[in-house]
């Protein structure tokens, strides 16, 4: 993706290095800050109010908690985390949404 290579601009400052970490999902670095990006037909996938909240804005997901809402809905792209652990990141950053469903073979959390 063009706009996601190195030197280019995000919300956190230059970009660094970018990390496609799965098909149309990428992990950003600046100096400052980073976090995950998405192309347009996963974050066609991202319930509308939770894209209006975004602290970097829409299509940015930052490293501090924002991170979690694309995990939660594409938990493949971060195999190092189990289903329970984003779960549990999701329901302490963001009580307020609705836990997506487990992918499959996983159990959902008990709020």
């Amino acid at each position: 993706m063009d706009w996601l290579d190195e030197g280019n601009d995000s919300p956190w400052g230059n970009v660094e290095s970018v990390e496609e970490i799965a098909p149309g999902i990428w992990w950003i670095e600046t100096d400052y800050h980073g976090g995950v990006s998405l192309d347009e037909d996963r974050l066609s996938e991202v319930p509308q109010l939770w894209r209006d909240n975004l602290f970097a804005g829409d299509g940015w997901f930052e490293e501090d908690c924002d991170w979690v809402l694309a995990a939660a809905l594409f938990p493949h792209a971060f195999p190092e985390l189990s289903w329970a652990q984003i779960a549990e990141i999701f329901e302490d950053s963001f009580p307020e949404y609705d836990l997506p469903n487990p992918p499959d073979g996983e159990r959902k959390q008990a709020a």
